[in-house]
């Protein structure tokens, strides 16, 4: 019984469950640290930087602001969630059109998504391969 207690004691104890978090990018931002840019006045310069603050617990949020932006996603940079409802979100702001064209020609695809990486929501972005290496072009893999 004394178990039982101890362990409802840990699960329903604030800090013992990671709390979602959400993490903002703007064209006028700047890649300071994860913990600066947890707000929408100081806002990540780069999607990957924001996405790499992400947690692997899930349900962690890109929120980006309306833009053109020069860059490719990683995987490398992305965490998984660990389900799909505990899935980390890449996501534009409401209301904002977000534009995630690379800008050097023949360059990964605007999102490189290999094996292994699940649950990853994508929100209302759009991904201009304009500049994409033509063997990536809307290159999820795995």
């Amino acid at each position: 019984m004394r178990r039982l207690f101890f362990l409802l004691f840990l699960l329903l104890t604030p800090g013992f469950v990671k709390a979602a978090e959400t993490y903002y990018v703007a064209t006028t931002g700047s890649n300071s640290n994860c913990t600066t840019i947890q707000t929408q006045g100081t806002p990540a310069l780069t999607i990957n930087f924001a996405a790499a603050c992400m947690s692997a617990a899930g349900t962690d949020t890109v929120e980006i602001a309306a833009g053109t932006y020069g860059e490719a996603l990683s995987y490398l940079n992305i965490a998984s969630g660990t389900s799909y409802t505990d899935a980390n979100t890449i996501k534009a702001a409401s209301g904002a059109t977000v534009i995630i064209r690379p800008t050097t020609p023949n360059n990964t695809t605007g999102a490189y998504i290999s094996t292994g990486d699940s649950y990853i929501k994508f929100q209302d972005l759009i991904f201009d391969g304009d500049n994409a290496d033509p063997g990536d072009a809307g290159s999820f893999t795995g």
